[in-house]
Formats: C-alpha cells, sequence, structure tokens
C-alpha cells in the first residue's frame, strides 16, 4: 500500500530532467577553508528531479520536501506533523500503515532554516524509506552515492554527505535548537566516528540535515546520515 501510494505520487508530481543537471565546478571545501568560510555557499546547479508542490500540498499541507538519492530507495515526500508520532503509523495522507512517512521534527522550522534539521523513517526490511541508509555503513556505497537531493517549495538542495555513524536515540545530534556554532561542532566530531570517509568538509555557516533510522548494535540504537545544505541558485 505504501509503495503505491509513493509510486503514484511520483507518477503525478516528480519529473526527471530531461538533460544533465548543470554544474559548475568549483573546489571542495578543505578542513582550513571550512574553518574561514564566513558565508552559505549556492551552487549554480540544478536538481536531478522536479517537483510539482503545487499537487502535493493538495495531497497533503503537511508535506515541506522531497528527498531524493539516484539510483536508490529514496525518492519520497517530506512532512512535519503537529507531534514525532503522528507520521511513524501513517502515510502523508494519513492512512494508516507501519511504513511511515518521512518526517521532520515537529519543532523545526518547516523551510529548514534550522542550524540542523533531523529527518525520521522507518528502516524497512523492503529497503523502502529510510532502509537503504545503512548501507552507508560501507565505504563503498558511500562512493556510489555521495550526494543526496533536497526539494523544497521555496528552495532546492544538493547534500553533500559528511558522516554516517551509529548514536543513541538522545544523541546531541537530535536536539532540535542547535545553533550554528554547536551544530558545526557536533559534525566534527561525527566526522570521527563515521562508518565512510566523506570527500567533505563540514563549514561554520553550514546549515545541516540528519537523517536518522533505526539501528541494531544496542538497545534504542541509531545509524544517522549527517549531510550540509548546499542552496541551489
Amino acid at each position: 500500500q505504501s509503495a503505491d501510494l509513493n509510486d503514484n505520487l511520483v507518477r503525478l508530481a516528480v519529473a526527471v530532467r530531461e538533460t544533465e543537471p548543470r554544474t559548475e565546478e568549483t573546489a571542495a571545501p578543505t578542513e582550513e577553508t571550512a574553518e574561514t568560510e564566513p558565508a552559505e555557499t549556492y551552487l549554480d546547479e540544478e536538481a536531478p528531479i522536479e517537483v510539482d508542490f503545487d499537487v502535493l500540498l493538495e495531497k497533503s499541507a503537511d508535506v515541506v520536501g522531497w528527498l531524493y538519492c539516484a539510483d536508490t530507495p529514496i525518492n519520497l515526500p517530506v512532512v512535519q506533523g503537529e507531534d514525532n508520532e503522528y507520521y511513524l503509523n501513517r502515510l502523508y495522507d494519513g492512512t494508516g500503515n507501519g511504513s511511515g512517512t518521512l518526517f521532520i521534527d515537529y519543532r523545526s522550522p518547516r523551510d529548514f532554516s534550522g542550524a540542523n534539521t533531523v529527518v525520521y523513517g522507518h528502516n524497512m526490511k523492503s529497503k523502502s524509506m529510510f532502509g537503504s541508509l545503512v548501507n552507508y555503513k560501507r565505504q563503498e556505497y558511500y562512493d556510489r552515492h555521495p550526494d543526496l537531493w533536497l526539494l523544497t517549495p521555496d528552495r532546492n538542495y544538493k547534500l553533500e554527505l559528511l558522516a554516517g555513524f551509529v548514536a543513541p536515540d538522545d544523541a546531541e545530534v537530535y536536539a532540535y535548537d542547535l545553533t550554528k556554532a554547536e551544530a558545526y561542532t557536533m559534525v566534527k566530531n561525527a566526522k570521527k566516528e563515521s562508518t565512510f570517509v566523506s570527500t567533505a568538509a563540514p563549514r561554520r555557516s553550514d546549515r545541516y540535515l540528519a537523517l536518522s533510522t533505526c539501528s541494531y548494535e544496542f538497545s534504542n540504537a541509531r545509524y544517522v546520515l549527517i549531510a550540509r545544505l548546499l542552496p541551489l541558485k
């Protein structure tokens, strides 16, 4: 039911661009430039898909974005509820379903303007929702999928993955009110524990997206991917 509903939504609202995304070549930030870079970076680049948010918002006013990772099951709407429970067991249209829906913390700004925004999703055995995130425990998977894309009604973003790590469900990454300085320090520490080595480096001016799903190394373990949000022009 979940797969059918999402496939129908993709047909209605998502289109793959006919040409390759336009990219302006820029040097990857190093730790040194990350320390000194003062301003948010804007990329002269296009996302590989287009999303019709008028269609999505007609289906549900709770839709805040669309998350996409090429050649993976992640091609999914992101919502925000009035709490962090409602969409655990409901599809984006409110239908009861154990697959749930990807959702951001209810206390976070819905426009992803916070220093760190957490997106929650189930680790499904079918690899749907966030079932594919745990593949990032292997370096070779990161090497094939170093970037994701977040599209929103206001702006699109490229997501450069910085780290993936196992954490308890009360780790600092889940704090919804981190300052940019606190988020930057949190990401620097996460990179030390990462299951893969990323070619990207955080900057003090960055905003971050944390993708969270269940893991099973210990009770209430989570696997978390952290990416820097790079707004597209």
